[in-house]
């Protein structure tokens, strides 16, 4: 019987699918999981995605810092620059991504501030690096 629980939490494990963040040079730099927490590819936890009223998913940082917006596989940093992007909405060349450091634990989620009004959204990458802006949210 304890065989068939560790096959149906190994199956489980497989069919989890992390959404990969590529960064301007096409590295995976961080992923979302299921629980629309947000890693760095060494797996240490940054961030969180949660619906916004006003302008779609956000990223907030554990620490309760507000990060960018999350709009259709993109992220914008505050000044409205893509940071980082899902493999599909990027047209940067991707690198293969290396092995994912070990999961983490989340910390508790800290209040987080007000989400401001979102800029008009520009073509050219941010000044700020993904893993930079992320690890904005330790």
């Amino acid at each position: 019987m304890r065989y068939i629980l560790y096959l149906f939490l190994f199956i489980g494990t497989i069919n989890a699918q992390d959404i990969t963040l590529f960064n301007d040079k096409g590295y995976a730099t961080a992923y979302v999981d299921d629980n629309a927490d947000i890693y760095l590819w060494n797996g240490t936890p940054v961030a969180y995605l949660v619906e916004s009223r006003y302008s779609g998913p956000v990223v907030i940082g554990f620490n309760g810092k507000f990060l960018g917006w999350y709009i259709n596989g993109v992220i914008y940093d505050r000044q409205g620059f893509p940071a980082g992007a899902e493999e599909h909405r990027s047209n940067t060349f991707h690198r293969i991504p290396s092995v994912k450091g070990v999961k983490r634990v989340s910390p508790n989620k800290a209040w987080p501030e007000a989400v401001p009004a979102i800029p008009n959204l520009g073509m050219n990458w941010s000044y700020i690096s993904l893993g930079d802006l992320l690890s904005g949210g330790r």
